[in-house]
C-alpha cells in the first residue's frame, strides 16, 4: 500500500511538472511597449485648485478606452490624465468631463468607506514591475480616499497606506491629484506597471480605463501598461511609527446585577520600515478597539465553520505572500488571538517574494489545545515563512510555505507544524491552472497525555474562459487528522469534486447590460467514501440599463446525507437590487428550501427572508436590515430553529475628517421549548482620521447577550462601556 501511494505522488507530480513547464513555453509572449514618464524638477502641489499650471511637462494620457458594460465603441465622456515623476513620489492628477458637471456624485466621508453610486477615479499601481501584485488607490470627486491590495487570486481593502490626495469640482466635471510616497510602496528598479480608471455611474454604471481593458483575457494584472522606472534620488523617509493607546472603562452584567466598573489602559505600538525590496514591520499589543467581526447570524444550519475577516495592520503588509489557500488555508492571522509582540520581514526582487513572520500569541494555549483548561494560560510563539516563485509575468507562481507553533511553559513540549506547496499557473490567455498540497504534524494534549497526530490536504483546479464563455472544474480533500494550529480549517474528513461552466453576455446599447447563465453539479464524500452530498443547480443573472440587478439560482437534483440519514434536497434563492439612485439603494433576497438538519439527520424546511436599505445624502450615510430565518421539522411542522435581526448603522461626516457614526442592532434566535436568546447592541463613536494610521476616536457602546453559547457562534469584538483610542502616524 505504501509503495501504491508512493507511486501515485510520483505520478501527480510528473503531471504537474510537465504541465508547468509547458505553460512557461505557452505563456511566454513579447513584452508591451513602455512609456517614459518625465521627472519634473519641482513637483506639482496637491492642493484643491483646477489650476494645472504646475503639471506642465508631465505625461499627457488621453487615450481612455471602454472597459464595462462592453470593452469597444468610444467613451461616452472624456477622461484626461496627467502622470509625473516628483523626487519624493508618483504624481497623477485625472481631468473627468461631464457633459451635465452638476450631476457628479460625491459626498464627503470617512477614509474607505466610499459609499456606491460615486463618481470615482483608481490608480492602479505594480511598482515592481512583475505583475503579481497591485496597490488600488481610489478616490470620489472630493478626494476622499480608499486604498487596496490586489493579487492574481485575492482583493483585500483593509491594506491602508500612507499618500495624499485631494478632489475639486469643476466647469467640466471634476479633477483629482494624487502623490504616491516612494516609501509607501514595495518597489523594484525597472519599469512599473500602471492603470487608470474612472467610475461613471450615470446610467448603465460605466467604466472606462487606459491602457484599454479587453474582456476576453481574464488576466487583470496583465493589463496594466508598463511605465519607465522610477528616478529614485531621495526615498525619502523609510521609517513610520504609530504608538497607539486605547483606554476603557467598562461593566459586566451576571444575573441582572451590575458588576462594578473597571478601567483598562492598553498601550501599543507599530513600527515600519520601507526599503527598495524590503519591508520590515513590528507591533506590540496590536488594537482590537471599537472591531467588529460577526458571521451573518441569520445561517442556522450549515457544515462548515465561520471565518472572521483580519482587521489589523500589521498582518497586511505581504497579504499576497502569506495568505495562500488551497483546500484549506494554511496560516490564517486569525487564529493568533491576543498577540504580545509581533515583528516581519517582507522582501521583493525580480524572481519572487519572501516573508517571515514571528508573533508571541497571549492566548496561544487555548487556541493551540482548545478545550484542555490545563494550557489555556499559555502563551504560543508562532513563526511562518513562504517564498513564492515568479513563472511568468502574468501573476503566475509557485509558493513554499512552513509554519510552526510552540507552546511555552508546560511541563511537556506541545507543537503544531505544517508544511505547504502552491502552483498557480497560466497557461496561454485563456487557461489557468493550480495545485496545492499541505501537509501537518502535531503533538498536542489530548485528555491530559501528548497525542501526536499527522494529517493532509490538497486541491486541483483547472479554468478556461473569454469574454463569453467559462468552464471549470475542480476537486479537493482533507483528512481528518488534519491540524493546522496556525490556519483555519472548514471541514476535515471529505473528498470533493465540482465542474462547472455558462457564458456571460454584455451591452451597452441594449435594455440589458450583463446576461450571464451557468450550471453547476458537484459530490462530497467523507474520507472513508461514505455520501455527503450531491448537488447541481442552475443560475441566472440580469443587470439592467436602469441599474436594476437580479440573481436567481435553483437545485435541480439534489441530496444531503447526515447521521447516517439521506434527504432528497431542493434550494432556491432570488435577489433584487437597485443601485441606480445614490440615497436609495434597496435590496432584497429569498431563499426556501427542502433540507437536512444537520444535528439530526432529519428532513426540514428552510426559509430566509432579507432588506437591506442604504444611501447618502451629502455628508449623511445609512444602512438598514432586517432579517428572518427559520428552520421547521418537514414531519411535524414544529419549529427546530428562528433567527430574526434588526440593524441599523448611520454615519455624518463633518469638515476636517472628523465623523460621528452611530450602530445599533438586535438579533433574537427562538427554540422549540418556547425559550429565546438574544443579543443587543448598541455604539455612538465620535472620531478624528485624516489618514490610514492616524486616528482618534471617543465613543460608548452597551451590550447585552442572554446567552453566551450562541448558535451560530458569535463574536463580539467590542466591550461595553466607555472607550477610546489615539493614535497617530510618524514618519523619520
Amino acid at each position: 500500500m505504501l509503495e501504491t501511494l508512493f507511486l501515485g505522488r510520483k505520478v501527480a507530480v510528473a503531471r504537474w511538472t510537465c504541465i508547468w513547464m509547458a505553460s512557461l513555453v505557452l505563456s511566454a509572449q513579447a513584452p508591451p511597449a513602455v512609456m517614459k514618464v518625465p521627472l519634473l524638477s519641482k513637483p506639482p502641489a496637491i492642493t484643491r485648485s483646477a489650476d494645472l499650471s504646475d503639471w506642465a511637462g508631465a505625461l499627457r494620457i488621453t487615450e481612455f478606452g471602454c472597459w464595462y458594460p462592453e470593452d469597444t465603441g468610444r467613451p461616452v465622456v472624456d477622461t484626461v490624465a496627467h502622470v509625473a515623476w516628483g523626487p519624493d513620489g508618483l504624481y497623477v492628477a485625472i481631468e473627468s468631463h461631464d457633459p451635465t458637471p452638476a450631476t457628479v456624485k460625491a459626498f464627503p466621508g470617512r477614509r474607505d468607506n466610499l459609499a456606491g453610486g460615486q463618481d470615482t477615479v483608481t490608480l492602479d499601481l505594480d511598482a515592481t514591475g512583475t505583475g503579481q501584485s497591485a496597490v488600488s488607490f481610489t478616490c470620489n470627486a472630493l478626494g476622499v480616499q480608499a486604498d487596496a491590495l490586489q493579487t492574481p487570486t485575492s482583493w483585500s481593502d483593509a491594506y491602508d497606506l500612507l499618500w495624499d490626495s485631494v478632489g475639486v469640482r469643476t466647469s467640466y466635471g471634476f479633477l483629482v491629484k494624487m502623490r504616491i510616497p516612494f516609501t509607501s510602496l514595495r518597489r523594484l528598479p525597472g519599469d512599473w506597471g500602471i492603470r487608470i480608471s474612472r467610475s461613471y455611474p450615470s446610467h448603465r454604471g460605466y467604466r472606462l480605463a487606459w491602457p484599454q481593458q479587453s474582456q476576453n483575457n481574464p488576466c487583470d494584472l496583465c493589463q496594466l501598461a508598463k511605465v519607465s522606472g522610477a528616478p529614485i534620488a531621495n526615498g525619502g523617509t523609510p521609517f513610520l511609527v504609530v504608538p497607539t493607546l486605547t483606554a476603557r472603562r467598562t461593566e459586566s452584567v451576571s444575573k441582572e446585577t451590575m458588576g462594578h466598573p473597571g478601567t483598562t489602559l492598553r498601550p501599543g505600538l507599530d513600527l515600519r520600515y520601507s526599503g527598495t525590496a524590503l519591508t520590515l514591520d513590528g507591533t506590540y499589543r496590536p488594537d482590537f478597539a471599537a472591531v467588529e467581526a460577526d458571521i451573518d447570524p441569520l445561517i442556522l444550519n450549515s457544515r462548515f465553520k465561520y471565518q472572521y475577516p483580519e482587521k489589523r495592520a500589521f498582518f497586511h503588509e505581504g497579504l499576497e505572500i502569506f495568505q495562500v489557500r488551497g483546500a484549506q488555508q494554511q496560516f490564517a492571522s486569525r487564529s493568533l488571538v491576543d498577540p504580545e509582540f509581533g515583528i516581519k520581514a517582507t522582501g521583493r526582487s525580480s524572481w519572487g517574494s519572501w516573508g517571515l513572520l514571528e508573533v508571541q500569541d497571549r492566548a496561544g494555549g487555548a487556541s493551540l489545545a482548545p478545550g484542555e483548561t490545563s494550557v489555556e494560560g499559555l502563551q504560543t510563539r508562532n513563526l511562518v515563512g513562504a517564498l513564492r516563485l515568479d513563472t511568468d509575468r502574468k501573476g503566475s507562481s509557485f509558493t513554499l510555505m512552513g509554519t510552526d507553533a510552540l507552546m511555552l511553559g508546560g511541563n511537556a513540549t506541545f507543537v503544531g507544524r505544517s508544511g505547504g506547496l502552491y502552483l498557480d499557473q497560466r497557461i496561454g490567455e485563456h487557461f489557468k491552472a493550480s495545485y496545492s498540497r499541505i501537509e501537518s504534524a502535531t503533538r498536542l494534549p489530548s485528555g491530559g497525555l501528548p497525542a501526536s497526530t499527522r494529517g493532509v490536504a490538497s486541491q486541483w483546479d483547472l479554468e478556461w474562459s473569454d469574454r463569453i464563455w467559462w468552464v471549470g472544474a475542480n476537486g479537493a480533500g482533507t483528512s481528518p487528522s488534519l491540524n493546522l494550529s496556525n490556519g483555519f480549517v472548514g471541514l476535515t474528513g471529505f473528498n470533493s469534486a465540482w465542474a462547472g461552466g455558462g457564458f456571460n453576455l454584455r451591452s451597452a446599447k441594449a435594455w440589458w447590460s450583463g446576461l450571464g447563465l451557468g450550471l453547476n453539479t458537484g459530490r462530497m464524500d467523507e474520507w472513508n467514501g461514505n455520501p455527503l452530498s450531491r448537488d447541481a443547480s442552475l443560475y441566472a443573472n440580469l443587470s439592467t440599463k436602469i441599474r436594476l440587478g437580479l440573481f436567481a439560482s435553483m437545485s435541480l437534483r439534489a441530496r444531503e446525507w447526515s447521521l447516517g440519514q439521506q434527504v432528497e434536497t431542493r434550494f432556491y434563492f432570488l435577489n433584487a437590487s437597485y443601485n441606480r439612485l445614490t440615497w436609495l439603494r434597496p435590496s432584497v433576497s429569498f431563499s426556501s428550501g427542502r433540507t437536512i438538519d444537520y444535528s439530526t439527520g432529519l428532513p426540514a424546511l428552510s426559509a430566509t427572508r432579507k432588506a437591506n436599505l442604504s444611501g447618502s445624502l451629502s455628508a449623511f450615510s445609512y444602512g438598514l436590515q432586517g432579517g428572518l430565518s427559520q428552520l421547521h421539522d418537514e414531519a411535524t411542522g414544529s419549529l427546530l430553529r428562528r433567527a430574526r435581526r434588526v440593524y441599523a448603522k448611520a454615519e455624518y461626516a463633518f469638515p476636517f475628517s472628523i465623523y460621528l457614526r452611530l450602530q445599533a442592532q438586535a438579533t433574537r434566535y427562538d427554540y422549540p421549548d418556547a425559550s429565546s436568546v438574544g443579543s443587543q447592541f448598541l455604539q455612538l463613536l465620535s472620531g478624528w482620521q485624516p489618514n490610514a494610521f492616524t486616528h482618534v476616536y471617543l465613543g460608548y457602546s452597551q451590550a447585552r447577550r442572554t446567552d453566551l453559547a450562541f448558535e451560530p457562534p458569535m463574536e463580539r469584538l467590542m466591550e461595553k462601556g466607555l472607550f477610546g483610542k489615539v493614535s497617530y502616524a510618524v514618519r523619520f
